[in-house]
């Protein structure tokens, strides 16, 4: 019995692998796109002007968002396989390139088997000898350490990538085993991936850029981690719970006054007791706050210690000051005391430090300070205004938002043109005092009342008061959109 296990790669012709020298294994990620004269493209838009990584902003000239959306390394590693019954026969390492020299989708490099695309193949002794192909090592590390002397140990060669070896999959083969009638093998295999610190994916940029290969390091860290999780039967040390249990779990709520935002989750329980060391270990709450997305780069904003909690009806409450038109998405973790003893399951563990739960709670959507009300209409403004390309707000789906503030708790907003046809009708009934033109949620923000995008010029807004004593009172303004 030999075990062929084909791993899917990546959907662009730019995939890179490369060869770890430490674990002896090939790892991918993404590289440059090459172009028709086998030279790699290059852009005239974008921080970077290539495409390592995909920044976004490849996608849309003049976009203010750069984030790296292709940062990843990944890989594939056996953490335990059974011993051959021909201990002398290799592992068979294969990279496929999908879009080979012949055009044919999953070939061999080079392709012994079929040079010429119109010449009919065996595919049953094409897939042995594809099972049987030894990939060569590229000729130096990601690094630039050269491999020749690497490849020539493990019996292999080294070869330059060719333009053909850049949207791939990775054929892997391991045997023989003898499997006897009801008998069983056990393999385990960790599939595994790794970055750059998340706030350089967020930021892109050429110096942010220069960090992608901080990915391996990430990459082989959890390798090793995923070795020593199975080394101890899959257990590890226990944190507190999480203080709430699943996304978009805690209680966020935007308040009328100082543009404050609320944010509520249930405390740990006082019978709480780590299942490791049968005590009550808990020693606090984090908060975190991003203003990009709901997986961060997050911001630590306060560290609540036991004891000092504020509650409000039985919930440990924070309050966060917030800026008008931003989207704020919040998470919060618990920590313990950490343990200068030996770890009860395994006590050459001698001791660990404090430990912090998942954040695993955050609000799926971003939740907006609310501006005060005002009944006075000359306090009405439009932000931003200009509206310039975007609003300037990095998080996905936001850069369109563009916020009606200082309004009355209840009125009713028209959007006109200069020409005086009505664009768009927005009710306005939450008691704040703003309104935005649209929502993420609904992915209408600057939509006209036929839900198409307004082009860029200058709008005419009037809002009309509804509030008891104010009814009928007008303001008209004007805002520019600049696109």
């Amino acid at each position: 019995l030999s075990i062929a296990t084909p791993i899917v790669g990546g959907w662009r012709d730019d995939d890179v692998y490369e060869w770890d020298v430490e674990h002896q294994a090939f790892y991918f990620h993404d590289g440059r796109l090459w172009n028709t004269e086998s030279e790699p493209v290059t852009y005239s838009y974008g921080l970077t002007k290539r495409d390592l990584g995909d920044p976004a902003d490849l996608g849309a000239p003049n976009a203010i968002n750069h984030e790296f959306q292709s940062p990843q390394y990944f890989t594939y590693y056996w953490l335990d396989k059974p011993v051959k019954s021909d201990p002398a026969e290799r592992d068979h390492m294969n990279i496929v390139d999908k879009g080979n020299l012949n055009q044919e989708w999953n070939r061999v490099q080079l392709d012994p088997m079929n040079d010429d695309p119109e010449v009919d193949f065996d595919p049953d002794d094409y897939i042995l000898t594809a099972l049987k192909y030894d990939q060569p090592l590229p000729p130096t590390s990601e690094d630039g350490q050269p491999l020749d002397d690497i490849a020539a140990s493990l019996g292999l060669t080294t070869a330059p990538r060719t333009l053909y070896e850049r949207q791939i999959d990775y054929l892997y083969e391991t045997g023989p085993y003898d499997l006897p009638p009801g008998g069983e093998l056990k393999f385990v295999m960790v599939a595994a991936a790794g970055m750059m610190d998340f706030s350089r994916v967020a930021a892109g940029g050429l110096e942010n850029e220069a960090h992608l290969k901080d990915g391996a390091d990430s990459l082989w860290a959890h390798i090793e981690a995923a070795k020593e999780l199975y080394r101890r039967g899959y257990q590890s040390p226990h944190p507190p719970p999480t203080p709430t249990d699943g996304m978009n779990s805690l209680v966020i709520t935007p308040l009328s006054e100082g543009q404050m935002i609320k944010i509520q989750w249930p405390p740990i329980p006082d019978d709480y007791v780590d299942p490791d060391y049968g005590v009550n270990d808990f020693a606090g709450y984090r908060v975190y706050r991003s203003t990009f997305r709901n997986v961060g780069p997050w911001e630590l904003i306060a560290d609540i210690p036991k004891g000092q909690e504020t509650m409000e009806n039985g919930m440990v409450t924070y309050k966060d000051k917030a800026i008008l038109g931003v989207g704020y998405y919040y998470g919060v973790t618990s920590y313990d005391t950490g343990h200068n003893e030996p770890w009860p399951p395994d006590p050459t563990v001698t001791s660990l430090p404090p430990l912090e739960s998942g954040l695993v709670n955050a609000n799926l959507e971003p939740v907006y300070a609310m501006a005060a009300t005002s009944n006075n209409l000359n306090d009405v403004r439009v932000y931003p205004n200009p509206f310039k390309q975007h609003s300037q707000l990095r998080g996905t789906g936001e850069r369109y938002r563009l916020e009606f503030v200082n309004i009355p708790a209840k009125c009713t907003i028209r959007i006109y043109t200069l020409a005086g046809e009505l664009v768009r009708t927005i009710k306005h009934d939450d008691g704040s005092g703003s309104e935005s033109w649209g929502s993420k949620a609904l992915a209408d923000y600057q939509v006209n009342r036929y839900l198409q995008y307004v082009a860029p010029g200058v709008y005419l807004f009037q809002v009309e008061s509804e509030v008891k004593g104010h009814e009928g009172e007008t303001k008209v303004g004007k805002f520019v959109i600049i696109k």
